[in-house]
């Protein structure tokens, strides 16, 4: 949707939107939006995982490791080496 709308505005004149809203705001909006929806497949995968990890007896320490790898890139590093790359 990004690309379409700067392909039709490409080498044009700024356009007049809706409600003042410009190009930046509208690009801004759907790129945050789409993180978002890449994001949550990511965050079930996590979590699934979680769950079938602790079928068998693990240290409660490993629950705290799942968690801090949803919440951003050094957990998820962390969950790695911890999981020894399974």
């Amino acid at each position: 949707m990004i690309v379409g709308v700067l392909l039709v505005f490409d080498d044009q004149p700024l356009p007049r939107l809706p409600l003042q809203i410009t190009l930046n705001t509208f690009v801004a909006f759907f790129s945050t939006m789409s993180k978002a929806a890449f994001m949550l497949p990511i965050t079930e995968a996590i979590s699934q995982c979680k769950w079938n990890w602790f079928r068998t007896d693990r240290p409660l320490s490993d629950f705290e490791t799942f968690d801090e790898a949803s919440r951003g890139f050094w957990g998820s590093l962390a969950l790695l080496f911890r999981v020894r790359w399974r």
